[in-house]
Order: C-alpha cells, then sequence, then structure tokens
C-alpha cells in the first residue's frame, strides 16, 4: 500500500462526507419532519450512547411515502412493528434496540469502577434527503458504530425512489447486459479515487488480488445525485480500512447508454437528452 495515496483517499472521504450529508429538510417538496433521538445510559459503568435523525414523511398516503418510510424502518434495524406514521415511535424502538444490545454485549462483563469516556459503546444514524428532482427523490444514510478497539465502523449508502410510484432504483437502474461494462467504469473510477494510472498499481490499492477485468461491484447499491450515479464501497469491502470508503461519480452521460429505460426516463434533463 502507498501511505500518500491512502491519506489522500482518506481526506477525499472526509470531503465526500461532508458534502453529501447536506440535508434537504429545508427545501424539499415532500412534506415531513426532521425527527431526532438521543439516549445516554450506563451500563456496568460504560457509557452506551444513541443518537438518531431522520427527515421523515407525514403520511403513508402516498406510495412514495410509504416506500421511505418502510426504506427508514431498514436502516434502523428493521425490527420496529408499529405504525409506520409514527416515525418518532420508530426512531425511540431502534435506541432502545441498541441498549439492549449494549446490555447483551456488557452483561458478562465485570464492571468498571467508574465511567470513563474511553469505555464508550455509540450509534450514529443520519437519514436524510440528498437529492430532489421533480421525478425522484434520494435520500442518504450513515450509520456510525463503536463498540470498543482501535476505531468505529461507518456505512454510508443511497437510495433513489421514483416520485410518481415510490419504487427505488439501485442496480435495478442498469440493464442486465451492461455489467461487464460496468466493471469497466468501476476500475476507472477506482484509479481516479486512489490516483493511480495502471493496473498494477490499483491492484497494489486493493485488499485482494482481483481480476484487474473482473473487480467485484459494489454491495451498497448505486444511487442517483446531482452530478450523476454515485458508487461507492465500504470500509475494508474491497481496500484497507486506511484507504476509506472508495466512491466515484458516473457522470449522467456516461450511464445513459447502460441504464434501463425506466431510469432513463428520470435523468433526461440531466443526461442532456
Amino acid at each position: 500500500m502507498k501511505p500518500y495515496h491512502l491519506l489522500t483517499a482518506g481526506l477525499a472521504l472526509t470531503a465526500c462526507l461532508a458534502s453529501c450529508s447536506t440535508p434537504l429538510e429545508s427545501t424539499t417538496a415532500m412534506a415531513g419532519d426532521t425527527l431526532k433521538v438521543s439516549t445516554t445510559d450506563t451500563i456496568n459503568q460504560w457509557i452506551c450512547s444513541s443518537s438518531i435523525k431522520a427527515f421523515y414523511p407525514q403520511s403513508t398516503a402516498t406510495p412514495l411515502a410509504q416506500n421511505i418510510q418502510e426504506w427508514i424502518g431498514e436502516q434502523t434495524g428493521g425490527r420496529y412493528t408499529g405504525s409506520l406514521d409514527n416515525g418518532q415511535a420508530m426512531l425511540d424502538s431502534c435506541a432502545a434496540q441498541w441498549k439492549k444490545s449494549c446490555q447483551e454485549q456488557l452483561k458478562d462483563l465485570p464492571p468498571l469502577d467508574r465511567p470513563s469516556a474511553s469505555a464508550r459503546m455509540m450509534q450514529e444514524i443520519t437519514l436524510v434527503p440528498l437529492y430532489e428532482t421533480e421525478q425522484l427523490i434520494t435520500y442518504y444514510a450513515t450509520n456510525y458504530q463503536f463498540t470498543g478497539g482501535a476505531h468505529g465502523m461507518q456505512t454510508v449508502a443511497g437510495t433513489t425512489f421514483r416520485k410518481s410510484d415510490g419504487r427505488r432504483f439501485g442496480w435495478e437502474m442498469f440493464r442486465s447486459d451492461a455489467t461487464q461494462q460496468l466493471r469497466e467504469l468501476v476500475k476507472k473510477g477506482l484509479m481516479t479515487y486512489f490516483k493511480v494510472k495502471t493496473d498494477n498499481e490499483l491492484q497494489g490499492m486493493l485488499l485482494d488480488q482481483n481480476d484487474m477485468n473482473y473487480l467485484p461491484l459494489p454491495v451498497t447499491q448505486p444511487y442517483m445525485t446531482k452530478d450523476g450515479v454515485k458508487f461507492i464501497y465500504q470500509s475494508y469491502e474491497i481496500a484497507p480500512y486506511a484507504a476509506g470508503q472508495p466512491s466515484f461519480t458516473l457522470p449522467y452521460a456516461q450511464a445513459w447508454p447502460l441504464m434501463t429505460t425506466a431510469a432513463q426516463q428520470m435523468i433526461k434533463q440531466e443526461a442532456g437528452k
């Protein structure tokens, strides 16, 4: 691995997260409320905290609102069984589940003499609209968890919803016969992220000795942004933790030939069609 490139990649990730997480609650056309929950408990003298923020659609009266509410439910653990119209109860349930998880993990440990900032288990979740047009809205999710050790783990994801019916678009936005072309574009995107120019240099940045012509596509679904389709790998998915979360944006003009007709209909203007 090359430390210079990893530092550069890490700084790029920090900048990306700062810009990508800019919420649209104040400008979105969708009726909703910004809901929050913040809890702190002491378990065996360990601090267990949870902080959750979500822009929650006000009603399930439309397919779009219901699909976003269900997605928020999935992002907050997928165990909430109450009414989707009660978003605050959903977030409270997630915080309660985190406390239960802390209790389970700490039950067999001897209690500390006193609470300590270093003896902390925490989760921080943010679920906000990132990008919106007349045809679509993209939500952005970050989930950071720390349960001890050298560092915590953060996952970042986005999901695009079609406004007319609430349908989600992830990998489904691309045609099934476009996979190999996508792999080639992913390789170019990774080369840009790591600031390398050759296959050998790129291979040196990755965890596994992958075939550079058959790189694994990200597990995380791609999503639509102002500048194009965003692709992101999670920590340790394809590169060491120090490399951050490798990501790149494919401009709509380049993505257009590989997209399904349904996806193209949502981004005609953005693709210059």
